[in-house]
């Protein structure tokens, strides 16, 4: 799974987490995930916002049930027992995570 663009709309970003569309928007309106609203009012989500999603599924290590009606449908990102989340997240979020920490610790050694 590659994050190529900044914006994602609502089909893609739910292909990408493996959750219906509707899942995306209850998770907004109950404020576990942030999105841009377009000036035709369309939903974008950043793709930090997806990440952070992902993020968080593989710390808390917790399926999020979805309501699907299609038993053949493939597993949800959430419901992977296995650490592919984390191989990817390992690449672009902790690298960034060191560069800040050194960042903090060079400001409080000042």
């Amino acid at each position: 799974m590659e994050f190529k663009k900044q914006w994602y709309p609502i089909g893609e970003a739910s292909r990408l987490l493996g959750v219906s569309p509707d899942t995306l928007r209850r998770w907004e309106k109950q404020g576990k995930i942030t999105c841009f609203r377009t000036a035709g009012n369309r939903r974008r989500y950043s793709k930090e916002a997806l990440l952070s999603m992902l993020l968080q599924a593989a710390y808390t290590k917790t399926a999020i049930k979805t309501n699907t009606k299609n038993t053949q449908r493939k597993p949800s990102i959430f419901q992977l027992k296995t650490p592919k989340i984390l191989y990817l997240m390992i690449g672009v979020n902790l690298a960034f995570a060191v560069v800040i920490l050194f960042l903090i610790l060079f400001i409080i050694a000042n």
